[in-house]
């Protein structure tokens, strides 16, 4: 059995000792949180991982951390960009498709 233990192991948020791969338990909480502008509102997220039950409800037991504010996102040239570069190939498709009509309906008659 290996008890290396490296910058990848779980620890658990109580205690701070290693917790298994197949041993933990894990806790999430989901709030709502007003934000300014926003009708639907957002969701803060609070967990962690434990190695007992125990440590997962003295966690719970204490105060929630605050949430944490939430980033906007901002569009950039890039998307713009994107944006304008599917809609010209969707247009050209589009006259594409009825110049082969054109062409189409010039043969056959």
């Amino acid at each position: 059995m290996d008890t290396r233990e490296d910058d990848e192991t779980a620890r658990c948020d109580w205690c701070g000792i290693a917790v298994p791969d197949d041993g933990w338990v894990g806790l999430e909480v989901q709030r709502p949180v007003d934000v300014p502008g926003r009708e639907d509102g957002w969701v803060d997220y609070a967990g962690g991982f434990f190695c007992s039950q125990e440590h997962a409800a003295l966690w719970l037991a204490k105060p929630l951390p605050p949430p944490e504010p939430p980033t906007v996102l901002k569009e950039e040239r890039v998307d713009w960009i994107l944006l304008a570069t599917t809609a010209v190939a969707l247009v050209a498709a589009g006259l594409a498709c009825v110049g082969l009509w054109t062409i189409v309906q010039w043969v056959v008659r």
